[in-house]
């Protein structure tokens, strides 16, 4: 795919907890310009909403009980840029968080998959 067609700027940022770093991120995405950001550990939890101006949010919470933070992976997305969000279903220790990028009609679409291994946890093999 021609990501020219898209004229983008993609960044993954581990935030560690993204709420008290939002200062941080907004300079972060002012600095680069950019147009899509994958984020890591944003410590979310369930039902919280996380909003920087000027982009949609995507993400998907664990579905085990937890008094943790719960949310890690998550997608941030300028609007302006036509999009759909997949929902995932849950797969475990893996957190997935899926956006597909419409692109122009001669072109095929881009899907962005975000995913997140939980380390800590044992990954039974078949």
């Amino acid at each position: 795919m021609n990501l020219r067609h898209f004229g983008l700027l993609i960044a993954s940022w581990n935030a560690n907890g993204v709420q008290p770093r939002q200062l941080e991120l907004r300079d972060f995405i002012n600095k680069h310009s950019l147009y899509i950001i994958l984020i890591l550990e944003t410590h979310l939890r369930p039902g919280v909403n996380f909003k920087i101006p000027n982009f949609t949010t995507y993400k998907n919470n664990r579905t085990q009980p937890t008094t943790q933070a719960s949310s890690v992976a998550a997608i941030l997305i300028k609007p302006s840029i036509m999009h759909h969000y997949i929902p995932t279903p849950s797969l475990g220790v893996v957190e997935v968080t899926t956006v597909v990028l419409t692109p122009p009609p001669d072109d095929n679409p881009l899907t962005i998959v975000y995913l997140y291994l939980t380390i800590h946890q044992p990954i039974h093999r078949c």
